[in-house]
């Protein structure tokens, strides 16, 4: 009977040693494994296959941007001021981007116009106003001794009309076929509404107009 009663007790120990060893074994063999991804993972790195995530990039700081913006002018003529507009432009693809705006004024605190500076690539542009970018050059080629002949009779490529009637070099009155008219400032080859809702810009016989519902570029009539 002793030997009957100790046969089973043998099993029971030769059992749960077997079990032990296929636990080790089971944890050897997850080790090789993971030892065995994170080796093909540094060499598919190492072969640029795979590469880390992008960190975000640093934005600049207010007085950064204004310090590439005041090289960018490359004149001592401007100086900036920032503005509270808050600006964001960009598509999909490379998700949008946030701008700082500044007002560019004169030496006797004239505004002559607005700039941009994109807070992630530090790139300069002139601003016109709803999200509207252009070559900071058009804005460092006004001058506010500039004179332009904005009288006329102006057309969209959908065929809005707009007639401007100067009556002086410091402002004009401009009508849209629509009805919405105003008077304007000049500051040179641009001219704000005095509701302050309108930008326009004088170029080779084009006005472009941002804001107040009638955004688009406008081509002086020629007389027939």
């Amino acid at each position: 009977m002793k030997r009957l009663i100790a046969l089973p007790a043998l099993l029971v120990l030769l059992l749960a040693g077997c079990t032990e060893q296929d636990s080790d074994a089971a944890a050897a063999q997850a080790d090789i494994a993971e030892n065995s991804q994170m080796q093909a993972l540094e060499q598919a790195k190492e072969a640029g296959l795979l590469t880390d995530e992008a960190e975000e990039p640093a934005l600049l700081t207010a007085q950064e941007a204004a310090n590439l913006l005041t090289k960018a002018l490359d004149t001592d003529a401007y100086t900036v001021q920032l503005t509270d507009i808050q600006l964001e432009v960009g598509g999909s693809e490379d998700g949008a981007h946030a701008f700082f705006v500044f007002d560019v004024q004169t030496a006797s605190g004239s505004v002559v116009g607005q700039a941009a500076v994109d807070q992630q690539t530090g790139e300069t542009y002139r601003y016109l106003g709803e999200g509207t970018l252009e070559a900071l050059e058009s804005l460092c080629q006004t001058d506010a001794g500039e004179t332009c002949d904005w009288e006329g009779a102006y057309e969209s490529p959908i065929l809005v009309g707009l007639e401007i009637l100067q009556a002086d070099p410091h402002s004009f009155e401009y009508r849209f076929s629509d009805g919405t008219a105003g008077n304007a400032d000049i500051t040179g080859s641009t001219a704000k509404s005095q509701d302050g809702e309108m930008n326009f810009l004088y170029s080779d016989d084009i006005v472009t107009v941002v804001g107040g519902g009638m955004t688009g570029n406008y081509s002086r009539k020629i007389a027939v």
